[in-house]
């Protein structure tokens, strides 16, 4: 067996590292194209399996326990002339007083699982604490507003029949309130207070209650009365679970056990849309969204506005349909929501849906509306920037940002002659109070959020970079060595002193670049270190070396105490092995 010297060694395992870098960049290579055709569906359908509600899965517990900021401000509509009510000349005159601040908690409880449908019931509970800091006066300071009882009994009675007209309107005489509300705060909202309309209605006969259609659930009245820390009041909800079908995540199927809604004819109440918590997935640009409202009985539609980015995530920005807000003029679509009567654009009726109040909801300062409601009160300052309702969602899950829920609630007093209590000619939407809602998700879960909706894009990323290193791994050798070969090793002298003994010496190293070959004697002067750095001082440091006339390879020779190791290296294997030779011979002579 031939003995195999270190560098015949060195040369086998070059070649074979040579191929091996190849086979490394080509399975690196290979990694990020199978990342970038098939990452891309594995992340769909992952977000997709992990944002089903299942029996204790996690987003099953961040949902039922949000981990969002949920704050609601009150401002309430302070009536300061209500003595001059009865004068038609002069309007009543509201200030507005807040914020009434509270932090809110939302917590929701699951009634029961449908895996045959893929539907679950569970109902909703909030938590309200009212945030001193932030709320400007005082839950004991006095108020004043319009009796919404009374603008009721004489709107409902208006058209009965004289008997009960005057069976209402006796009633209504032992009545000491009459058209004015005068409460604190805290019982105009959470508290509540009694009042002898509401005692009435208890001993009334069923019948005439059906016929007023007014019906006060509780001993008390409100206008927040009955949503602290309870979920009677909003009833339970049944929604799509995702399961098998994950466009209809969150859907709600049935509200209080029905698919339509009591308050609103057949036409408008049908139960549809989200009722907050899920949208649908994958939601496109300038398509419209339905959300459930329970505390309106219906289904508010809301139209696309534009893109915006909230803590680095990009979300899709939506606003309440201009339809939503009329009852039949622009819309006819919307007329059966009108509950009996239409009123000009900008409100909508929930008398129906309120236990028989008229209450007629609006944007904050009738932003928007017929100048109709603005005129008949003063004190209305309507700002896009404050009094606009604006949700955002993250477009590929549906899930919430941000929401600033603004609305008002208005009472709609009608001309009445049969009440001798509430003898009033005015036909307004007298302004309540108005609240501004806002929930926001918190850092962590936007962190987690934009994970979500930028693996896609880090996944394409990680695959490009994938690919071109393992291109860059497997060409880098080969083409490192094509280089090499290609080098002319041709040695030139560019800077030499023109003396006798310097062209003595070199009168006797000749290369012939057509030949090709070095012949032993020039191959000793030139390969043996001491020949060569025992030149003059002034040898230059810039030499050429050739085997080819088509190669050139400038190489940078400084006094390294030279090793012809690293003169070696510099030739192709065939010159190599001639150096080998004539540095043997040079030794053994």
């Amino acid at each position: 067996m031939p003995h195999r010297s270190s560098k015949m060694i060195l040369k086998t395992t070059r070649k074979y590292m040579n191929s091996c870098y190849v086979v490394l960049g080509v399975i690196i290579a290979a990694l990020g194209s199978i990342c970038l055709v098939f990452a891309r569906p594995f992340i769909e359908r992952f977000i997709d399996y992990n944002l089903q509600l299942r029996p204790n899965a996690e987003i099953t517990k961040m949902w039922s326990h949000p981990d969002v900021n949920v704050s609601i401000d009150f401002y309430f509509f302070n009536w300061t002339n209500s003595e001059e009510f009865y004068y038609m000349k002069t309007k009543p005159k509201v200030n507005q007083i807040g914020p009434i601040s509270y932090t809110e908690v939302p917590v929701k409880k699951i009634f029961k699982w449908h895996p045959e449908n893929n539907t679950m019931d569970y109902g909703k509970t909030h938590y309200y604490y009212l945030d001193e800091k932030r709320t400007v006066v005082s839950l004991n300071d006095t108020l004043i507003s319009i009796n919404a009882l009374m603008a009721a009994a004489a709107s409902k009675s208006r058209n009965w029949a004289y008997l009960k007209r005057t069976l209402i309107d006796m009633a209504l005489k032992f009545y000491k309130n009459g058209a004015i509300w005068k409460r604190t705060v805290d019982e105009f909202f959470f508290k509540g207070f009694n009042d002898d309309i509401v005692n009435l209605l208890a001993v009334l006969p069923t019948s005439m209650r059906t016929s007023l259609g007014l019906f006060m659930p509780w001993d008390r009245i409100g206008y927040a009365y009955a949503r602290n820390a309870t979920s009677e009041f909003l009833g339970k909800h049944s929604i799509h679970t995702g399961v098998g079908d994950i466009d209809r995540l969150g859907e709600l199927m049935l509200w209080k056990g029905k698919n339509y809604s009591e308050a609103f004819s057949e036409g408008c109440n049908a139960v549809h849309g989200s009722p907050g918590e899920f949208q649908r997935t994958h939601l496109k640009k300038h398509e419209s969204i339905d959300y459930f409202f329970t505390d309106f009985c219906r289904a508010l539609k809301m139209d696309y506005l534009d893109e915006v980015y909230i803590d680095g995530i990009r979300g899709y920005r939506y606003i309440i349909s201009p339809s939503v807000f009329d009852n039949g003029t622009l819309y006819p679509e919307s007329k059966c929501y009108c509950n009996g009567e239409c009123v000009p654009y900008g409100v909508f009726n929930i008398t129906s849906c309120y236990f028989g109040l008229p209450v007629l909801v609006s944007k904050p300062h009738f932003l928007g509306a017929d100048p109709y409601y603005a005129q008949q009160v003063e004190g209305m300052e309507p700002n896009k920037t404050w009094h606009e309702t604006l949700i955002t969602l993250e477009p590929r899950t549906g899930l919430m940002i941000e929401i600033k829920g603004r609305l008002q609630l208005n009472i709609y007093v009608r001309p009445t002659s049969h009440i001798i209590s509430f003898p009033t000619k005015r036909k307004m939407a007298f302004p309540v109070v108005w609240f501004d809602m806002y929930a926001g998700i918190s850092k962590d879960s936007a962190r987690i959020l934009s994970m979500v909706q930028n693996a896609p894009f880090y996944a394409n990323i990680m695959g490009l970079c994938l690919m071109l290193l393992g291109i860059v791994i497997a060409c880098w050798q080969p083409c490192r060595d094509m280089w090499n070969r290609r080098s002319v090793q041709h040695m030139e002298i560019n800077r030499l002193n023109h003396d006798d003994d310097y062209d003595e010496e070199m009168d006797h190293v000749d290369v012939n670049l057509k030949s090709g070959t070095i012949g032993k004697q020039v191959g000793r002067k030139i390969l043996s270190r001491e020949n060569l750095f025992g030149l003059r001082s002034n040898f230059p440091s810039l030499v050429y070396i050739t085997t080819h006339p088509r190669r050139s390879l400038p190489i940078i020779i400084s006094h390294l105490d030279g090793d012809e190791e690293a003169w070696k290296s510099c030739l192709e294997d065939e010159m190599r092995q001639q150096s080998e030779l004539a540095l043997d011979e040079g030794s053994s002579s």
